[in-house]
């Protein structure tokens, strides 16, 4: 129902975790949470959803180069899974 009105698709990848507060969402690199993002733009394509993708990124670039150098390179590979995953799904393909 909400397909023509989807104006981006955000990707993110996470789980939840029990801590003595409760329930907390984990943001995780992509392909290592809860998502399954070949299933994700698979139903995507299915709907005929064909919008610009934002990748959302958590991790710490304030610090030393070392860190920042890191995040970079966890970046890199979620860039790299998600390509993969809408390769597996065709998605962004024309038939």
């Amino acid at each position: 129902m909400i397909a023509p009105f989807i104006q981006t698709v955000d990707v993110k990848d996470g789980h939840w975790e029990k801590t003595p507060t409760g329930w907390q969402p984990v943001t995780v690199p992509l392909g290592e949470g809860a998502v399954n993002l070949a299933a994700f733009f698979t139903l995507l394509g299915s709907l005929g959803v064909a919008k610009p993708i934002s990748m959302h990124f958590e991790y710490p670039l304030s610090g030393d180069g070392a860190r920042r150098k890191a995040a970079l390179t966890l970046m890199r590979r979620d860039r790299e899974r998600l390509r993969a995953a809408m390769a597996d799904a065709c998605y962004g393909t024309k038939p």
